[in-house]
């Protein structure tokens, strides 16, 4: 089976999500240009939206100033289902709802959650 990775050396994988409902179909390439990751893996439960050319990329949040709500660019569409090792633009999969744990995603998301659970109102965040 050529072009198969075990990330099983990879550490630790936590539990993030619950059940998964609907996935983005046929899943998209991420887009890992300006993605750096000390493990050299794109984890799962990384929040991600579609650019203009049509690749998924990491979302990027901008904390919000004073009582500003935090932003979202680009739109999140859901959240990487399944650790996948950094190469050249690696297809992943995209669960787009379903259930899953707020204190297994990135700090980040967590601070902003009440948008996220705003733009993706077919996620349960417990």
């Amino acid at each position: 089976m050529n072009g198969v990775v075990n990330l099983s050396d990879q550490g630790f994988d936590k539990v993030v999500f619950e059940h998964v409902l609907d996935t983005y179909p046929g899943g998209a390439t991420f887009d890992a240009t300006d993605f750096t990751n000390a493990d050299n893996i794109i984890p799962k439960g990384t929040l991600v939206g579609i650019d203009a050319s049509g690749l998924a990329v990491p979302v990027v949040i901008t904390p919000g100033v004073d009582d500003a709500p935090a932003t979202l660019a680009p739109a999140p569409i859901g959240f990487v289902g399944k650790t996948v090792k950094i190469d050249n633009n690696p297809l992943i999969a995209i669960y787009t709802a379903g259930t899953l744990r707020k204190a297994a995603l990135d700090s980040d998301v967590q601070d902003a959650i009440a948008e996220v659970a705003s733009a993706l109102p077919r996620w349960t965040i417990i």
